[in-house]
């Protein structure tokens, strides 16, 4: 052939002729390397992309390697091009299927709707994968495909799709410990995790120590709120923690004890939104009740939310520590607000002067363990 600058049409008719496929493969690397850094001119760069269309034919796999590697990253190559090469044979597909720009998301949801493990998981590795690929990988409920999108940090995954893949595996720990450590993972999935995780720790117990079912059931309790209470964080965000909220009350963990321990740990607005989502007002409504009305207030509200009667003093003297704490504005130290509401607790019960939180906690649930949980 003649130097690629000088490209012509008598080019592609020798190159059709040409029986040998080294020297094709040399053609098909040569052109697609000069075609993907500009250095054709229009009229030259119109030929290349016929002897491409002739190469992607050819019968030798070589020839079409050699043509994936030099355009797999280029974004100028045309698109029926591309997609010949991304529906090859895998040798060629692949590396086109992981890098290729040119490549639509319908192009990607259809290849992976319609091939084999081998090329989702090329397309799971992509640079950018969007929402819609991303549902689409997981419809496949194949665990090394799910595992190497959710492993993929730049994959864009939608809320829904996350719950999609607790659903789906709910028995990997790779799976789900892949998906916690993604960044902002959605609060309701991360809330789904930590009873996922909890109920492992329970059959562990269970399995290797002589501890009663019911006690794991305490322990098991105990943790989850603690870590569920951890997925807030710092955060003041309303929205976000309506959200788990909302969640923690539809799969029945939004118990009394949790609201307790929310005030323990300094997660006040936690127990803000948890009160009026349970009492169904305004949150602003809450907080004048909590904070200007006294305990007369108080009470109003932890009626209409329905609270266990039983557990009204000890909710009373929690919120009787928050509100000096709020009128001397130091409601952001956490350990000053759990030490208070400590001391409040163990004034109210005399006899658990000698307990920790968790013991209080405890045998406050001795109390309520027949009750229903909030709302139901």
């Amino acid at each position: 052939m003649k130097k690629l600058h000088q490209l012509t049409a008598e080019d592609v008719r020798r190159l059709k002729a040409d029986r040998t496929a080294r020297t094709r493969e040399w053609t098909a690397a040569k052109v697609a390397d000069q075609f993907s850094h500009g250095e054709l001119s229009d009229s030259e760069r119109e030929i290349a992309e016929a002897i491409f269309r002739f190469l992607v034919r050819d019968i030798a796999v070589k020839v079409r390697e050699a043509l994936c590697q030099h355009l797999k990253e280029c974004r100028n190559v045309p698109h029926d091009v591309a997609l010949s090469l991304a529906r090859d044979v895998e040798s060629v597909a692949l590396p086109m299927l992981q890098s290729s720009r040119v490549l639509t998301d319908e192009d990607l949801i259809e290849i992976v709707r319609s091939q084999g493990p081998a090329r989702q998981k090329a397309v799971a590795r992509r640079v950018e994968v969007s929402e819609q690929v991303s549902e689409a990988l997981i419809e496949t409920e194949d665990e090394e495909v799910v595992t190497t999108l959710v492993e993929n940090p730049t994959a864009e995954i939608g809320e829904q799709a996350m719950q999609k893949v607790v659903e789906t595996f709910p028995d990997s720990e790779v799976v789900q410990g892949l998906l916690a450590q993604r960044s902002e993972l959605p609060i309701s999935v991360a809330e789904r995790l930590v009873g996922l995780v909890s109920y492992t720790m329970r059959q562990h117990l269970i399995d290797h120590y002589d501890i009663p079912i019911d006690e794991t059931g305490d322990v098991v309790k105990q943790t989850r709120e603690r870590a569920t209470l951890g997925l807030i964080g710092t955060s003041d965000n309303l929205e976000k923690v309506r959200r788990l909220v909302r969640q923690l009350f539809a799969n029945g963990h939004l118990t009394p004890t949790i609201l307790l321990r929310s005030m323990s740990m300094g997660k006040l607005v936690f127990f803000e939104v948890a009160m009026a989502e349970l009492a169904k007002v305004p949150i602003m409504t809450v907080r004048t009740l909590l904070y200007e009305q006294g305990a007369l207030g108080f009470s109003s509200i932890y009626q209409r939310a329905g609270l266990p009667t039983l557990l009204l003093p000890a909710f009373q003297a929690a919120v009787g520590a928050i509100q000096k704490i709020e009128s001397e504005g130091t409601r952001n130290n956490h350990s000053e607000v759990s030490r208070r509401v400590l001391w409040a607790l163990r004034s109210q019960y005399p006899d658990y002067r000698s307990s920790n939180f968790e013991e209080i906690l405890d045998k406050l649930t001795q109390l309520t363990r027949t009750l229903a949980p909030v709302g139901r």
